[in-house]
Formats: structure tokens, C-alpha cells, sequence
């Protein structure tokens, strides 16, 4: 356990020359000592071992992502669904009421599945993320299916409850109203959601000081776009929104106008966005979020 150093000398004195020799103290041998090495130690009293979350598989990760999206759907059209039934008891104040319900709901909505999905919640936007490379094929269509079954749950779920809580059917389908042509309701829906993509895109997608708004900037978006759009289309600028109103109602007319428009307003803008960082628009106005005015800048 221990090595010796022994050390000797003779004294050549006259009293007899003896030789004597003398051991010196006892040193440890580091690769013997009992003392345990780090990994072996015991933790301190009261430290908890650290955590490591466990790792799942890329699809798994994905599976539970679309489930976000599933969930932030149902809640936000849940709101708004229900809000259009509560509407129609009080008329007078129909179109403002559902577009605050429509833009507070999808702010929440987002928010609550930020950290989970993104909080995309809308076909369209999944259309310009694929088009500008932000999301893989089988993640859009996972986000997708989630959506879809959000919107027809919760259109199920406010028209059960609708005759009882409203004495009323359910009113929530998308439709061209009298004296708006296809052509003006094509156009409406394809510029509002071009509109509504780009905020997503350049608020939220595009990091900056201003992402954390995102939802909050959206959802101002969404009411200003519902006020606009409601008394001629129901404002719809969401595929799902009307797929799910729909299929509950039994309502499909110019059903086909409520996915191509808001699906090529989001691939014009996606185009934008592109032609945007095509010529690197964040160094255009390098100085926009400094906390102060920089040196020699005029």
C-alpha cells in the first residue's frame, strides 16, 4: 500500500566506522490510495443528479408537434365558432365582436403552441414555410392533418352545443355573400392572407428584438383582416378554418375559392420574402433595433 525509501551512509569516524542506514517516512502511492476517484464519489447532501430529458426519434418529435397544432387549432376556432353563434343573438355588434373573438383567440393559440410547433395553426402558412425552406414535406403534412382535425373538432363541438347554448345552427361555414363576385371574394381573401403570411414571416419566422410579439402582432393582423373581409366572405384567410366549418355544416359552396385564394396569397407571399432576403434586407437599416443612437450615424 505504501512504497519505502530507504537511504544509508557509513561514518567513517574514528570511533569504528559503523555503517548505520536509516529508513525515511512512508510516502502514498497515488495508485493505490483508498480515496475514490470522481465518478465513484458519492454526491453532496441536498445535490440532485442532473436530469437528461430522454431522446425520441425525429418522427416521434414531429408526431407531437402536429399534436400541438391539433390542439392550438381546436381552441382557437373553437373561440371563434362560438363567438359567430354568440354573435347572431346580438347583431348590432356581430362584426366586431367576432373579429376581437378571432384575433384575441389566435394570439392565445399561438402563444400557447409557440414552443411546441411554431404555431402555424393555417395550411397557408405551412405553404410559404415549405416555399421558403423552413419546414420538411412530412412535417407539413403532419401539421396539416392536425389542423384539419382541430377545425372539424372544434366546429363538432360548438355545433353540439349550438341548438341548446344559442337556439341556433350552426352558422360558422365560409360563403361568397350576395353581390360579391368570385372574382372580388378570390382577390379579398388572396391579398389578406398575403398580408397575414408576410407577418408571420417577418415577425416571427425572422428573428429579432420583436419576435417574442409575434403572436400578438398576428393576432392584431387577424382582427383588422376580419373587419375588413367578414361581410363579404365570413373571413375565412385559413383553409383549415373553413374545411372544418364545412364539413359540420354540410356547407361546401365556393368551397374550392377558401383554398386557392389564401394558398396563393401565401405563395406570393413567400416570393416576397424571398425577394426580400435576395437582397439582404437586414443590413439595409443595420441600426433599427439599437438600444442607442451609434457613433458618426446619421
Amino acid at each position: 500500500m505504501y512504497k519505502h525509501a530507504t537511504s544509508s551512509y557509513t561514518n567513517n569516524s574514528s570511533n569504528g566506522g559503523s555503517s548505520h542506514s536509516t529508513t525515511a517516512a512512508a510516502t502514498p502511492d497515488p495508485a493505490s490510495s483508498p480515496i475514490p476517484s470522481t465518478s465513484d464519489r458519492v454526491p453532496l447532501l441536498g445535490r440532485r443528479p442532473q436530469f437528461i430529458p430522454p431522446k425520441h426519434s425525429e418522427l416521434t418529435n414531429e408526431l407531437v408537434q402536429a399534436a400541438g397544432e391539433f390542439v392550438g387549432t381546436l381552441f382557437f376556432l373553437f373561440i371563434l365558432f362560438a363567438a359567430i353563434q354568440a354573435s347572431l343573438l346580438h347583431e348590432e355588434h356581430f362584426l366586431l365582436s367576432i373579429s376581437l373573438s378571432a384575433g384575441f383567440a389566435l394570439t392565445s393559440a399561438v402563444w400557447l403552441t409557440y414552443r411546441i410547433s411554431g404555431g402555424a395553426l393555417n395550411p397557408a402558412v405551412i405553404l410559404a414555410l415549405l416555399l421558403v425552406q423552413k419546414i420538411s414535406f412530412r412535417k407539413a403534412g403532419l401539421y396539416l392533418i392536425g389542423q384539419l382535425l382541430g377545425s372539424t373538432t372544434a366546429a363538432f363541438f360548438v355545433s353540439f352545443m349550438a341548438p341548446d347554448a344559442w337556439g341556433r345552427e350552426f352558422q360558422g361555414a365560409n360563403k361568397v355573400a350576395e353581390g360579391t363576385s368570385l372574382l372580388q371574394a378570390f382577390c379579398l381573401e388572396a391579398v389578406l392572407t398575403a398580408g397575414l403570411v408576410l407577418v408571420v414571416l417577418f415577425v416571427a419566422v425572422e428573428k429579432s428584438k420583436a419576435t417574442f410579439l409575434a403572436p400578438l402582432v398576428i393576432g392584431l393582423y387577424v382582427i383588422a383582416a376580419h373587419l375588413v373581409a367578414i361581410p363579404y366572405t365570413n373571413a375565412s384567410l385559413n383553409p383549415a378554418r373553413t374545411f372544418g366549418s364545412a364539413l359540420i355544416s354540410g356547407n361546401w359552396s365556393d368551397h374550392w375559392l377558401f383554398w386557392l385564394a389564401p394558398l396563393s396569397g401565401a405563395s406570393i407571399a413567400a416570393g416576397l420574402y424571398k425577394a426580400f432576403k435576395l437582397f439582404n434586407f437586414e443590413v439595409l437599416n443595420p441600426h433599427q433595433e439599437d438600444d442607442h443612437e451609434p457613433l458618426g450615424y446619421i
